[in-house]
């Protein structure tokens, strides 16, 4: 791309994701439980406080974090499976995505959680092999046609990189469907922009950047891969931090009302001494005041102390954290709350979980599609094969009622089924085929009563 042209989409682009990473990272602060009632602080002059009001205690809650995490583990403790009916190429896709695929499922739904949306890169190294990555939603700039399916035509990316100098410098790379450049400039200065070279100090494949200042790629499209919270782009935050704001302030107040209690502020009227120390003096000493006063002046001693109203701030505090799981859409697994509960009640605290997951789910299956797509192209498969997503929530569950409703449809329900319903097996095919030999070993003997096991151990 002309020098002139890259300046230009920067300067129009890159403006307008400032409030984007503005929410991300107000996203981020709640995950991390350093909420605005932390941050408040600083803010606050201590000029304006009440004697009564020594304590000033600022407590977050981790609400959020508990949210996000939440419906990190309930979608990808078991991440989902793909088949593409052959299954020595399912097992390659597998062989792929190694050993890091669980962590890197957990670790977009987070970031999608609080960033709106999160990506993936995919890339292929200096040895040929297949490469992906989560990449920080705020170093991202998508760009999208004005078609109506909304196609992702190129991805802008901004980082900073520290060089061997010590200098940092904007690093702005551009990525299409056929090819990336890089530009860089120092200090932010824009007009000073030139193109950068990087591809080739890196561990990627850079065919024959040599010729051009771009690096081609075959992929076919753009090598992003985007995964949205859901339907509205919009972070878990939005709905509950101003609930999680008032829980705060809340608790916090009640936590300085504690402490400010045990003082107390004595009100003197006609006092005979000549200084508040020679009061106190007395009043430890003697356990009495001299309350010398004129005629005309009337004299006394009486306490100031606050007053909690313990039964109104519980419940206010029972009433927020309540709606912040209903407005989260998050489970509140109380041991005192659950009890017995199984089946059907189960479900039922799950529900709200479960809205959130399945609208979450319809749009990552989009981003493991297009992820398995580009293995079947690195592999020289057909990209149109039809693939199957097989995803698994993790709950509580009673295993108890399950089997018993596993037995009762044995009779009329697949072996198949009943391999993946059962919660004594992790991989339903290796129990099926477990299966089908203990069935053909069972023949075995029932022909031939005096052959040994085939582990030779006897009957």
């Amino acid at each position: 791309m002309e020098l002139e042209v890259i300046k230009k989409l920067i300067k129009d682009k890159v403006g307008g994701h400032s409030a984007y990473i503005s929410d991300a990272n107000i996203a981020d602060l709640y995950y991390d439980t350093n909420n605005d009632i932390e941050r408040s602080r600083l803010e606050e002059s201590s000029d304006s406080k009440s004697p009564l009001r020594t304590a000033d205690n600022r407590v977050s809650h981790n609400f959020y974090q508990i949210l996000v995490d939440q419906t990190a583990a309930y979608m990808f403790t078991y991440p989902p499976t793909f088949d593409t009916g052959n299954k020595p190429l399912n097992k390659k896709i597998m062989e792929i995505l190694g050993d890091k695929y669980q962590k890197i499922c957990k670790d977009l739904s987070i970031d999608a959680s609080n960033h709106k949306t999160a990506w993936l890169h995919v890339w292929k190294d200096s040895e040929n092999r297949f490469r992906y990555a989560i990449i920080d939603g705020r170093e991202v700039i998508p760009l999208y046609s004005g078609s109506i399916d909304h196609e992702l035509i190129a991805v802008l990316r901004k980082y900073l990189q520290t060089d061997d100098q010590g200098k940092v410098w904007c690093v702005y790379e551009y990525w299409t469907d056929k090819d990336a450049s890089a530009y860089r400039c120092y200090g932010g200065d824009i007009n000073a922009l030139e193109a950068y070279q990087m591809f080739s100090s890196l561990d990627v494949d850079t065919q024959s950047q040599e010729a051009s200042e771009a690096m081609p790629h075959d992929w076919g499209v753009v090598p992003f891969i985007e995964f949205a919270n859901n339907n509205k782009r919009q972070n878990d935050l939005k709905n509950v931090k101003k609930l999680i704001d008032v829980y705060d302030k809340v608790l916090s107040g009640y936590i300085n009302d504690i402490e400010d209690i045990q003082q107390v502020i004595f009100l003197l009227e006609g006092y005979g001494g000549t200084d508040l120390d020679e009061f106190l003096g007395q009043l430890r000493k003697y356990k009495v005041v001299d309350m010398q006063n004129r005629p005309d002046q009337r004299a006394g001693m009486s306490t100031l102390s606050i007053e909690i109203p313990v039964e109104a701030r519980n419940k206010l505090a029972e009433i927020v954290e309540k709606n912040i799981y209903r407005l989260g859409q998050g489970v509140d697994i109380n041991p005192d709350k659950l009890g017995q509960a199984k089946g059907v009640v189960i479900d039922h605290l799950y529900g709200f979980l479960e809205l959130k997951a399945g609208l979450k789910e319809t749009e990552f299956r989009l981003g493991f599609g297009k992820l398995v797509r580009m293995i079947l192209k690195y592999l020289g498969e057909n990209t149109e094969t039809p693939i199957t997503q097989t995803w698994q929530r993790n709950k509580i569950r009673d295993d108890l009622e399950l089997s018993q409703i596993i037995a009762n449809l044995a009779a009329v329900t697949s072996r198949q089924n009943i391999a993946k319903a059962n919660p004594l097996v992790e991989d339903w095919e290796e129990e099926l085929s477990l299966r089908a030999d203990e069935a053909e070993e069972d023949m075995r003997r029932f022909e031939t009563p005096d052959l040994p096991p085939k582990d030779g151990n006897g009957a």
